[in-house]
């Protein structure tokens, strides 16, 4: 069994798909949006952005010795649905830590007349 594992827009991993190369299941990234289809008898499977959703998957060969495709199921779960795990999350903290310091760092003086691009959107926390 291979799963190839993709970091690429959801038109190449469809393309992927679609060249009928055996690959019973896509799991690709890179888009920000879900995707959960099936092309040319491949599951594409994209949980989105920021680890918001995780997919569940399950592949089951109806046979061991069988040539047949196995089926794949997939349940999309929100990361929100459970408990933090408190040894993951000291972790987390620890090695944010620097991250959060250098934040606070200022590197240049911006003027005020200069919109500054790179901080739009940045700096909401995630559900990780």
């Amino acid at each position: 069994l291979v799963i190839p594992m993709t970091h690429q827009v959801i038109a190449r991993d469809r393309d992927m798909a679609a060249q009928e190369l055996g690959f019973p299941l896509i799991l690709g990234a890179h888009d920000h949006e879900e995707y959960n289809e099936v092309v040319a008898g491949a599951r594409v499977l994209k949980c989105g952005a920021d680890a918001r959703l995780f997919g569940v998957v399950d592949v089951t060969f109806a046979d061991a010795n069988a040539a047949t495709a196995p089926t794949v199921e997939v349940t999309l779960r929100k990361a929100s649905d459970f408990a933090p795990d408190p040894a993951v999350a000291a972790a987390v903290e620890k090695h944010e830590a620097p991250v959060a310091r250098m934040r606070q760092s200022r590197l240049c003086a911006v003027p005020p007349q200069i919109e500054v691009l790179s901080i739009k959107g940045k700096g909401s926390k995630s559900e990780l």
